[in-house]
């Protein structure tokens, strides 16, 4: 249990070891990807932060419990500035199955991963793609 987060343009993935009975192919499911990250909170502070940009109306519960956000090019720059700041401004204070307690430490592991969501996102909105970021716990 715990705070699992996805982001990207919907793709169809493999379950990797699960096989179809009648063709031998992968199974596939389609999802937000290709890009997974967990218990990542500093980076799930921020989303909550953009997905309330543009909910700004919504109560305090409905920001609390979201579950996805659209992203636009606004959003992916203040993401590389909060990247390069540490997310120092997205300070998560309570959440233990969103790894708070850990919140340092996924900014450093994660940095890279976090960079090249960045480039991509840049990419693929050029193209015309919706980005989306998702996550359940």
């Amino acid at each position: 249990m715990g705070l699992d987060q996805s982001a990207g343009k919907m793709m169809t993935m493999e379950w990797g070891h699960l096989k179809n009975k009648e063709t031998g192919k992968p199974q596939t499911y389609e999802d937000y990807g290709p890009y997974d990250w967990r218990k990542h909170a500093r980076l799930h502070m921020f989303m909550k932060d953009a997905w309330h940009r543009q909910n700004q109306d919504a109560k305090d519960e409905e920001v609390y419990h979201f579950t996805e956000v659209e992203l636009q090019f606004d959003d992916i720059d203040r993401l590389q500035e909060a990247i390069d700041t540490g997310y120092i401004e997205y300070f998560c204070e309570g959440g233990f199955f969103w790894g708070h307690q850990f919140q340092e430490d996924s900014c450093e592991v994660y940095k890279k991963q976090d960079l090249e969501f960045v480039e991509f996102a840049k990419i693929e909105l050029s193209k015309g793609n919706t980005i989306t970021y998702r996550c359940s716990w």
